[in-house]
């Protein structure tokens, strides 16, 4: 069975279209190396001295240029070459609207804890038949002429790095900017895109060479683990492309609702705290204004000073001359929940004869947090809180009594 070409594919390009593409070919490559041997002969009877009205080589090309003349028209005005324009990106310089359409704001909105979907949201599908094909073929696998992922892989990249800065900047407007390209990275990153290119089903459909081991057991056995996992992430973002590209008035809007809502599971825990550290505060300032309303004067605005944050309290309350508090990273994990990396920090204190005495520990998404919460744990040590924090009296009585 022949391949078909994509002109066969959403251009409503008939039969006889396609003979007469055909027809058009087969005279062109007939009279090709014609053409390329008159060309040669003149050249070399002019190298010789000739002078072009002395050969007869011009009436040669004349005649095979007359032979060329039907099959060069046909492509310069046939339907299959309108067909293959249809589906070319336009430039930004157009007159026309361009092809890649920005997204309307209202469709990139903020997660809300009912809007976690608890199920997999179905595939939208992509309508231009053109694309759906060139969305799973290699193009070590495409004829000549025919689309390919690779192109299709670059435009669903940037869209999917947009929706999710979109959805993690407007979801949690007090996250410092480092933690939202931690949870940006989870979302768009290999594994996570592969893992839907399976869920899917869509790493079935794939047209790729045999050494890329890419077909329905979809083991990688003819590639290697890292690469499996890049490739089916092309294949992904070359879908969200497709969906996108395939339906210029609606596709955008489907694209991004279904990222939103396939999306949102992965980072479930997070938008639930989101919106409790709200309700929180919405109560504390609730509170506040009925204590102001109540007594007809405003509470004071509580202060945040360095001296509150729990480093700055534990060298408060134990260190003093001699003494050494000191932070360690201890290890990198990966947080089952939204598989990001964790770190784990140890504090420690050097003093009083005693070295490398662990105070302490935390574990957060970054080593700052991690630092704040080994801290706090170490103030929760209340045994040896106790211990340093007298000796750190006895000391400075010491200290007092001699000067």
């Amino acid at each position: 069975m022949s391949k078909r070409q994509f002109s066969e594919f959403s251009g409503g390009v008939d039969a006889k279209a396609s003979a007469d593409a055909n027809d058009a070919i087969s005279t062109i490559i007939k009279h090709a190396e014609d053409l390329l041997k008159a060309a040669c002969a003149f050249k070399q009877d002019l190298a010789s001295g000739k002078q072009p009205e002395n050969t007869n080589i011009g009436e040669s090309i004349s005649e095979i240029s007359r032979n060329l003349h039907p099959a060069v028209t046909y492509f310069a005005s046939s339907p299959t070459q309108q067909s293959a324009q249809s589906h070319k990106v336009p430039k930004l310089d157009e007159s026309q609207s361009p092809g890649l359409k920005l997204p309307a704001p209202t469709g990139l909105t903020a997660w809300t804890p009912s809007e976690i979907c608890l199920h997999t949201p179905p595939l939208p599908p992509i309508n231009d038949p053109v694309l759906d094909k060139a969305a799973f073929t290699h193009s070590g696998m495409a004829a000549l002429g025919e689309m390919s992922y690779e192109r299709l892989e670059w435009v669903g990249d940037a869209y999917l790095e947009m929706f999710a800065t979109i959805f993690i900047y407007q979801t949690f407007p007090n996250l410092p900017a480092g933690r939202c390209s931690q949870h940006r990275e989870y979302l768009v990153k290999n594994e996570t895109l592969s893992k839907y290119t399976k869920l899917y089903g869509l790493d079935k459909r794939i047209v790729f060479p045999r050494e890329f081991d890419m077909g329905s057991s979809g083991n990688g056995q003819g590639a290697k683990e890292k690469t499996h996992k890049k490739v089916l992430g092309d294949i992904f973002e070359a879908y969200v492309a497709g969906v996108i590209l395939g339906d210029p008035e609606f596709g955008l809007a489907r694209a991004s609702s279904w990222m939103k809502a396939l999306w949102s599971k992965e980072l479930a825990k997070e938008i639930k705290a989101e919106y409790i550290n709200r309700e929180r505060l919405q109560q504390v300032a609730a509170t506040q204004a009925s204590t102001e309303a109540a007594s007809g004067e405003k509470p004071p605005t509580p202060v945040i000073s360095e001296d509150s944050h729990p480093k700055n309290r534990l060298v408060q309350r134990i260190g003093t001359k001699g003494v050494k508090i000191y932070y360690l990273d201890e290890k990198e994990s990966v947080d089952k929940q939204n598989h990001q990396r964790r770190f784990t920090v140890g504090v420690y204190v050097d003093a009083w004869g005693e070295s490398r005495v662990r105070l302490g520990f935390g574990s957060a998404l970054s080593k700052r947090e991690a630092g704040a919460k080994a801290a706090e744990n170490a103030m929760e040590n209340k045994k040896l809180m106790k211990k340093y924090e007298q000796k750190k009296k006895e000391l400075e009585d010491r200290m007092n009594a001699q000067s």
